[in-house]
């Protein structure tokens, strides 16, 4: 059991590591944009490149919480609960789907053919919203903008470095990084 939690300390650390980097240049690039003209597609890819790292970062963490779920269970109860709770949020905000079916493939499995565009930017836009605001607020769901305030604020980091460490007080802060 202690290697799979230490290997699950290590997962966890290097979410953090992704999640504060893809939503720091996120905010910075949207934080830029005054509005004024429309936007050059240079911003919109890097926009979009960034909401897709995001996206497959949360996936991630998804996969951690389900591939470790029989640890889960083990964990005092108020860590075991905000890891089920966070899991049930990127399952109801369908992260996992949109990244398992668009994000990371081209053919739809069930007709053959190229995936619908138009359906993965419905998906898409449940899950960042349909305006810079919503796609800001949608970053500061996973991590604030100022990183101090992710103990303080219940959002998808602060679950995330709480069971690293959490994690850490169990198996140590070192070991090798699988």
């Amino acid at each position: 059991m202690t290697e799979r939690l230490i290997d699950m300390k290590w997962l966890l650390a290097d979410q953090i590591q992704d999640l504060t980097t893809g939503s720091k240049f996120l905010r910075e690039r949207i934080l830029g944009i005054d509005g004024s003209e429309p936007l050059p597609n240079e911003t919109i890819w890097f926009i979009r490149m960034c909401n897709m790292f995001l996206i497959n970062s949360m996936a991630k963490v998804f996969e951690i919480t389900n591939h470790y779920g029989k640890d889960i269970q083990k964990f005092l109860p108020d860590m075991k609960d905000k890891l089920v709770s966070l899991r049930a949020e990127i399952e109801s905000k369908k992260i996992y789907q949109y990244r398992s079916k668009y994000g990371s493939h081209i053919i739809d499995n069930n007709t053959g053919r190229a995936l619908s565009l138009a359906d993965g930017e419905v998906l898409l836009s449940q899950i960042i919203g349909k305006t810079l605001q919503e796609n800001l607020d949608f970053c500061d769901w996973i991590c604030p903008q100022n990183l101090s305030k992710a103990q303080t604020t219940e959002c998808a980091m602060k679950t995330v470095i709480e069971a690293r460490d959490y994690l850490a007080s169990i198996v140590g802060s070192g070991g090798n990084r699988p």
